[in-house]
């Protein structure tokens, strides 16, 4: 999906400089990132993060693996800036039907662990399938699909929890 417009934007352009691989992908990062970490201010910290890693690898990343290795590191990033910052307070949502209730879903989802946080992020939030969450954690489909599973389980709990 919007991966494959990535690494086909690089494949289309001539240039081959970081900076414009970088200009490029910053909004993908982002988005990925904000689904992932649920915060705005934390998907711009990751988004910085990882466009300076892509920067600075630029010469090792190949047009075949652009995307792979920008949704890999992103998520990875996240993963790791979502383990630092344990108890950051939800950002507020910029638009809903009903801000109160993504509220509510935004405070339960940070009472999750970061990795419970991230699988529904990527399942729900990205809609990425099993195979490609896999892809991304290196974990096998079964192993996505039962930490899913306790995922979805574990967001039930503290959801009847808050009520």
């Amino acid at each position: 999906m919007a991966d494959q417009t990535v690494t086909m934007r690089w494949r289309r352009t001539s240039e081959t400089d970081a900076d414009a691989l970088v200009r490029r992908t910053r909004c993908h990062i982002f988005h990925i990132a904000v689904k992932v970490t649920g915060s705005r201010d934390l998907a711009e910290d990751v988004t910085q993060d990882v466009c300076l890693r892509l920067t600075k690898n630029a010469h090792k990343v190949s047009t075949e693996n652009t995307a792979a290795w920008i949704r890999k590191t992103t998520v990875r990033r996240c993963l790791s800036a979502l383990r630092e910052k344990a108890n950051i307070s939800p950002s507020k949502p910029t638009t809903a039907d009903d801000p109160t209730q993504d509220i509510a879903v935004r405070d339960t989802l940070f009472r999750l662990r970061p990795e419970a946080r991230t699988l529904l992020g990527l399942a729900l939030g990205l809609g990425y399938s099993y195979e490609e969450i896999a892809e991304i954690l290196e974990v096998p489909v079964g192993t996505v699909a039962s930490r899913l599973h306790a995922a979805k389980q574990a967001f039930r709990n503290a959801w009847e929890e808050a009520k």
